[in-house]
């Protein structure tokens, strides 16, 4: 993704769409816990107690790895949310060094959106760096905004952290609110999820996206069968 895209976005004030949207957020989420003074709490979960998760080991369960596609993704947002659960998937088009998917959940409303996008080391980096350790309570309470807030630490050492915010993210969405996540693997790929609704309710909840986040398969690098699980799947060419 171009940063230079991302800025003009952002300073044009205008809602952007499909992975320079999804970016913005995960920005605006790092510059909240980088203010906070995210630094020496790696794994500490709503209360700051460690909660290192034990339930999965970090990294995917077959030894080969290959780059996760669109259908990967699209796959494994079937797996955790159920086929019943989706409408439709599509794309605006990969940028280099990002695959991402847009999801249409059955009972959203007309202009919410749901994406999923998983970039590269290279592009992961900076941007997120703060992510990477999970904030005290106190930290979280000196950043303010963020409900339902988790936020733990898989095996191998990804930081995935999920949370609810009360207001909506694009300019024109005065009465939404926005349920997101980003994991942050140790060689700093990133993985985000971001739904933001036009009103105060959504078909996906805070502990949904988590899960998704914390599968080991959700990951720049993946088991083959995943992205094979999603060649069956039709995902649109998106226009915008």
């Amino acid at each position: 993704m171009s940063g230079m895209h991302l800025t003009q976005a952002l300073r044009r004030g205008r809602p952007t769409m499909g992975p320079v949207r999804l970016a913005a957020a995960a920005l605006v989420l790092a510059a909240v816990l980088a203010t906070a003074g995210c630094g020496d709490a790696a794994g500490r979960g709503k209360d700051g107690e460690d909660t290192t998760s034990s339930s999965a080991d970090g990294s995917p369960t077959s030894a080969a790895r290959e780059q996760i596609t669109q259908g990967g993704l699209a796959a494994l947002v079937v797996d955790h949310l159920g086929r019943d659960a989706i409408a439709s998937f599509g794309s605006y088009g990969d940028e280099p060094g990002e695959v991402y998917v847009m999801v249409r959940l059955r009972g959203s409303g007309r202009a919410d959106q749901f994406a999923v996008s998983v970039t590269s080391p290279k592009q992961g980096g900076r941007e997120v760096a703060a992510m990477a350790k999970c904030p005290t309570a106190q930290q979280r309470k000196r950043s303010g905004g963020m409900k339902e807030f988790t936020c733990h630490r898989l095996q191998n050492g990804t930081t995935v952290t999920s949370y609810l915010v009360p207001s909506g993210f694009s300019d024109d969405n005065a009465r939404g609110l926005v349920v997101t996540g980003v994991s942050v693997a140790p060689d700093k790929s990133t993985t985000i999820a971001m739904y933001e609704s036009y009103d105060k309710t959504a078909p996906i909840s805070v502990t949904e996206v988590d899960k998704l986040l914390s599968d080991p398969r959700m990951a720049w690098m993946t088991d083959p069968a995943t992205n094979e699980a999603g060649n069956s799947l039709q995902i649109k060419k998106l226009r915008g």
